[in-house]
């Protein structure tokens, strides 16, 4: 079982190859709605394995929300996939998210990937001319980046994941970039 939110295909990408996984996409009503809008033009959705559940991450409880539907299992193995959410969630909001996946994450396999970016570029403080435009054009779109973590690992670990892994883009990628140095992945067990 595979839970995740954002707007990528991925468990299109992945359902052929991955035929025994029930995938979960939550979003907000407007981009589940145009989800469904675009794989509509497939030629496979695997409509069947797809439950899309509309839900406002900044004020619904996620887990109750799995919790509800009668095709999530808490005791499966489970990976939630939180990509491109959590700078644009407050601290609180963040703390709130990932405490209620840790509801959801019953069985030892179970884990949360998440995506974090420093606190400095939130802050306006890396020096870098790409990182401050990118900034200035999420500005103007009206997604500002609230929530940045200098230790993903040690946060993780206070709102009470016992296992977790992070890395920089840059370690993963082998590359010593300031912009890759500002990105990191963390992956996170109960």
């Amino acid at each position: 079982m595979l839970a995740g939110a954002g707007l990528d295909m991925r468990s299109i990408a992945h359902a052929a190859t991955l035929p025994d996984v029930t995938f979960f996409e939550i979003d907000l009503p407007e981009m589940i709605a145009e989800r469904e809008r675009v794989t509509k033009l497939l030629p496979q959705d695997y409509r069947e394995r797809r439950v899309l559940l509309s839900a406002n991450f900044k004020v619904d409880d996620l887990a109750q929300i799995l919790r509800q539907h009668p095709g999530f299992d808490t005791t499966l193995p489970t990976v939630i996939i939180f990509e491109g959410c959590s700078m644009y969630f407050s601290e609180s909001e963040n703390q709130r998210l990932f405490r209620s996946f840790l509801e959801l994450m019953n069985n030892p396999l179970s884990c949360v990937w998440a995506d974090f970016v420093k606190l400095a570029v939130v802050t306006g403080r890396t020096n870098n001319l790409h990182i401050t435009n990118f900034l200035q054009g999420m500005d103007s779109l009206g997604e500002a980046f609230v929530f940045g973590a200098d230790d993903p690992t040690q946060w993780l670990k206070a709102i009470g994941f016992s296992t977790v892994e992070t890395i920089s883009a840059g370690e993963y990628l082998n590359e010593i970039d300031s912009v890759l140095s500002a990105y990191s992945f963390s992956v996170a067990k109960r």
